[in-house]
Protein backbone atom coordinates (compact mmCIF):
# COMPACT_ATOMS: atom_id res chain seq x y z
CA UNK A 1 0.00 0.00 0.00
CA UNK A 2 2.86 2.45 0.96
CA UNK A 3 4.41 1.60 -2.38
CA UNK A 4 1.30 2.33 -4.35
CA UNK A 5 0.58 5.44 -2.79
CA UNK A 6 4.24 6.39 -3.59
CA UNK A 7 3.63 5.66 -6.90
CA UNK A 8 0.66 7.80 -7.06
CA UNK A 9 2.38 10.90 -5.11
CA UNK A 10 5.65 10.63 -7.98
CA UNK A 11 2.50 10.07 -10.72
CA UNK A 12 1.14 13.48 -10.11
CA UNK A 13 4.69 15.21 -9.76
CA UNK A 14 5.22 13.52 -13.49
CA UNK A 15 2.32 15.06 -14.80
CA UNK A 16 2.63 18.64 -12.59
CA UNK A 17 6.23 18.91 -14.05
CA UNK A 18 5.06 18.12 -17.60
CA UNK A 19 4.18 21.91 -18.38
CA UNK A 20 7.76 22.66 -17.21
CA UNK A 21 9.26 21.02 -20.05
CA UNK A 22 7.66 23.27 -22.89
CA UNK A 23 9.09 26.28 -20.67
CA UNK A 24 12.67 24.19 -21.42
CA UNK A 25 12.06 24.40 -24.76
CA UNK A 26 11.04 27.49 -25.45
CA UNK A 27 14.13 28.95 -23.59
CA UNK A 28 16.29 26.66 -25.56
CA UNK A 29 14.90 27.86 -28.81
CA UNK A 30 15.48 31.67 -27.74
CA UNK A 31 18.79 30.73 -26.66
CA UNK A 32 19.60 29.15 -29.97
CA UNK A 33 18.01 32.75 -31.60
CA UNK A 34 20.40 34.46 -29.58
CA UNK A 35 23.31 32.45 -30.56
CA UNK A 36 22.81 32.88 -34.19
CA UNK A 37 22.55 36.48 -34.28
CA UNK A 38 25.83 36.47 -32.29
CA UNK A 39 27.15 34.26 -34.81
CA UNK A 40 26.09 36.34 -37.52
CA UNK A 41 28.04 39.71 -35.75
CA UNK A 42 30.72 37.48 -35.60
CA UNK A 43 30.81 36.69 -38.83
CA UNK A 44 30.21 40.34 -40.26
CA UNK A 45 33.29 41.60 -37.87
CA UNK A 46 35.58 38.94 -39.35
CA UNK A 47 34.77 39.29 -42.47
CA UNK A 48 35.13 43.43 -41.95
CA UNK A 49 38.36 42.13 -40.61
CA UNK A 50 39.53 40.49 -43.14
CA UNK A 51 38.33 43.71 -45.80
CA UNK A 52 40.98 45.65 -43.96
CA UNK A 53 43.83 43.40 -43.73
CA UNK A 54 43.74 43.17 -47.52
CA UNK A 55 43.48 47.06 -47.73
CA UNK A 56 46.55 47.15 -45.87
CA UNK A 57 48.03 44.51 -47.67
CA UNK A 58 46.79 47.17 -51.53
CA UNK A 59 48.37 50.03 -49.41
CA UNK A 60 51.42 48.16 -48.34
CA UNK A 61 52.00 46.84 -51.82
CA UNK A 62 51.53 50.67 -53.25
CA UNK A 63 53.72 52.49 -50.54
CA UNK A 64 56.96 53.58 -51.62
CA UNK A 65 57.32 56.82 -49.27
CA UNK A 66 56.51 57.91 -45.96
CA UNK A 67 53.25 59.36 -46.71
CA UNK A 68 51.45 55.90 -47.48
CA UNK A 69 52.71 54.24 -44.25
CA UNK A 70 50.93 57.01 -42.32
CA UNK A 71 47.64 55.68 -43.52
CA UNK A 72 48.93 51.93 -43.56
CA UNK A 73 49.35 52.56 -39.18
CA UNK A 74 46.22 54.12 -39.57
CA UNK A 75 45.16 50.86 -41.16
CA UNK A 76 46.79 48.88 -38.89
CA UNK A 77 45.55 50.17 -35.61
CA UNK A 78 41.71 50.19 -36.92
CA UNK A 79 42.90 46.49 -37.80
CA UNK A 80 43.89 46.08 -34.18
CA UNK A 81 40.83 47.51 -32.78
CA UNK A 82 38.41 45.40 -34.81
CA UNK A 83 40.64 42.53 -33.72
CA UNK A 84 39.70 43.42 -29.78
CA UNK A 85 36.24 43.77 -30.34
CA UNK A 86 36.44 40.12 -32.66
CA UNK A 87 37.73 38.95 -29.31
CA UNK A 88 35.82 40.45 -27.12
CA UNK A 89 32.63 39.59 -28.45
CA UNK A 90 33.72 35.71 -29.13
CA UNK A 91 33.97 35.47 -25.39
CA UNK A 92 30.84 37.76 -25.07
CA UNK A 93 29.11 34.68 -26.68
CA UNK A 94 30.50 32.34 -25.42
CA UNK A 95 29.93 33.34 -21.61
CA UNK A 96 26.45 34.68 -22.51
CA UNK A 97 25.40 30.99 -23.89
CA UNK A 98 26.45 29.81 -20.98
CA UNK A 99 24.77 31.52 -18.57
CA UNK A 100 21.85 31.11 -20.18
CA UNK A 101 22.22 27.40 -20.67
CA UNK A 102 22.98 26.50 -17.02
CA UNK A 103 19.14 26.68 -15.64
CA UNK A 104 18.20 24.81 -18.77
CA UNK A 105 21.01 22.06 -18.04
CA UNK A 106 19.97 22.08 -14.25
CA UNK A 107 16.32 21.80 -15.21
CA UNK A 108 17.37 18.60 -17.30
CA UNK A 109 18.85 17.20 -14.58
CA UNK A 110 16.15 17.56 -12.24
CA UNK A 111 13.82 16.14 -14.61
CA UNK A 112 16.44 13.49 -14.89
CA UNK A 113 16.54 12.36 -11.62
CA UNK A 114 13.15 12.66 -10.98
CA UNK A 115 12.88 10.23 -14.09
CA UNK A 116 15.34 7.78 -12.16
CA UNK A 117 14.17 8.31 -9.18
CA UNK A 118 10.31 6.96 -10.55
CA UNK A 119 12.46 3.59 -12.14
CA UNK A 120 13.69 3.11 -8.54
CA UNK A 121 10.45 3.17 -7.04
CA UNK A 122 9.10 0.74 -9.87
CA UNK A 123 11.89 -0.97 -9.33
CA UNK A 124 11.15 -1.66 -5.85
CA UNK A 125 7.43 -1.94 -6.48
CA UNK A 126 8.19 -5.39 -8.66
CA UNK A 127 11.01 -6.32 -6.34
CA UNK A 128 8.21 -6.22 -3.19
CA UNK A 129 5.07 -8.04 -6.08
CA UNK A 130 8.16 -10.84 -6.64
CA UNK A 131 8.84 -10.91 -2.75
CA UNK A 132 5.25 -11.57 -2.32
CA UNK A 133 4.98 -13.98 -5.06
CA UNK A 134 7.79 -16.03 -3.95
CA UNK A 135 6.52 -15.83 0.12
CA UNK A 136 2.88 -17.25 -0.88
CA UNK A 137 4.92 -19.97 -2.94
CA UNK A 138 6.80 -21.34 0.50
CA UNK A 139 3.15 -21.10 2.08
CA UNK A 140 1.85 -23.27 -0.72
CA UNK A 141 4.53 -25.40 -0.48
CA UNK A 142 5.05 -25.44 3.93
CA UNK A 143 0.79 -26.28 3.19
CA UNK A 144 1.92 -29.24 1.04
CA UNK A 145 4.59 -30.84 3.10
CA UNK A 146 2.72 -30.39 6.44
CA UNK A 147 -0.32 -32.30 4.58
CA UNK A 148 2.20 -35.13 3.48
CA UNK A 149 3.20 -35.57 6.61
CA UNK A 150 -0.11 -35.45 8.36
CA UNK A 151 -0.87 -38.12 5.74
CA UNK A 152 2.13 -40.02 6.50
CA UNK A 153 1.60 -39.88 10.25
CA UNK A 154 -1.95 -41.27 9.61
CA UNK A 155 -0.62 -44.00 7.72
CA UNK A 156 1.64 -45.20 10.11
CA UNK A 157 -0.75 -44.80 12.81
CA UNK A 158 -3.09 -47.29 10.99
CA UNK A 159 -0.40 -49.49 10.61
Amino acid sequence: DRVALQTEKLQEAVLFKAPQEDKSTEAEAATADALQKLEEELKSLREEEGALKDRIAALEERSNGGEQEGGSAELEQRLGALEGRVGETSSLREEEVENKLKPHIAKMEDNLNFRLDMLKVDELRHAVEALSTLGNLHSQQITKLKEALMQAIDGDEKE
